[in-house]
């Protein structure tokens, strides 16, 4: 009997880690296609961004991004049963299904509370995806468009995917005694150092 209950732990713990898992690449790949969004709306210098806003291969660039932040962000908050891999359902599972790892019933709330008040950034957030794949969304400034209508979005999306990484990884530390290390959310600058050299260039060019 200790035997069963012994290997009915271990492959609820085997399921949820692969859950987490997957749940933490979709993440990944969310912060990482952000970082490139935020930084190629707001760069370090008016002569990196003037030269963001006149070439196509960045302004190109910031819009798949986009996409791609918007797209996987979908799919860990949005409220669609389509969606398998989902922050919501994976937290209300602990009430029954995860059962076994005898979660505090007062972490629940704490969870679903770091999501939830990030209400009207998902809600936006899921519009501008269902225009993506209603391909109503195709002009590559339509994402500078729709930061600037909804000025709280590039902030808002910021602080939704700080929470995200931080409730994952509460969970992980509960459940798992781990931790999934991340892309740095706030520190990019070094990934840009190119761009800085395009405007120097630039500008030694008009000197000369």
């Amino acid at each position: 009997m200790l035997h069963f209950l012994y290997l009915c732990i271990m492959s609820k713990k085997k399921e949820l880690k692969a859950e987490l898992d997957s749940m933490a690449a979709i993440l990944f790949s969310a912060i990482e296609n952000f970082e490139y969004v935020s930084y190629l709306h707001t760069p370090i210098s008016q002569a990196e961004l003037d030269l963001i806003e006149k070439n196509t291969f960045f302004k190109h660039l910031r819009h798949l991004a986009w996409q791609m932040t918007v797209i996987e962000l979908a799919k860990l908050v949005s409220p669609s049963n389509n969606q398998k891999l989902n922050i919501y359902k994976l937290i209300s599972k602990f009430k029954v299904h995860y059962k076994t790892f005898a979660v505090p019933n007062y972490l629940i709330p704490i969870w679903q509370g770091s999501i939830f008040k990030h209400g009207n950034t998902i809600v936006a957030l899921n519009e501008i995806r269902d225009k993506l794949y209603a391909h109503t969304d195709l002009d590559n400034d339509s994402d500078l468009k729709e930061l600037k209508e909804k000025s709280f979005l590039l902030l808002e999306t910021r602080e939704l995917l700080f929470d995200l990484q931080a409730t994952l990884n509460f969970i992980a530390e509960v459940t798992q005694n781990m931790k999934y290390v991340m892309p740095n959310i706030y520190y990019l600058k070094a990934e840009f150092k190119f761009l800085s050299k395009l405007t120097g260039e630039r500008s030694i060019d008009k000197e000369a």
